[in-house]
């Protein structure tokens, strides 16, 4: 499989590397505000992202990324650091 793409391809190209139509299932980290989860949503929507996102897992409860999660009916779940601190 060739997931070369052409040095003239812009943000507009529809980019289809997996034959068939298969799309890839995504797990997206956030910490914050979640732009690049925002971005990933948009593209997938349009069709320019073979991928769907599956679910968003955030190491803040208030990351405001949870908020578009929620909004796509995507399952996510927040993670608290110190609730896995390792103390030895």
């Amino acid at each position: 499989m060739n997931l070369d793409r052409p040095a003239t391809e812009n943000a507009t190209t529809t980019y289809t590397p997996f034959p068939g139509g298969r799309r890839l299932r995504l797990a997206v980290f956030i910490s914050g505000g979640g732009r690049s989860l925002k971005n990933l949503l948009e593209r997938s929507a349009a069709g320019r992202l073979q991928a769907d996102v599956a679910i968003v897992l955030s190491s803040s409860p208030e990351a405001g990324g949870l908020a578009y999660a929620r909004e796509a009916n995507v399952p996510s779940q927040s993670f608290v650091r110190k609730d896995f601190a390792i103390t030895e």
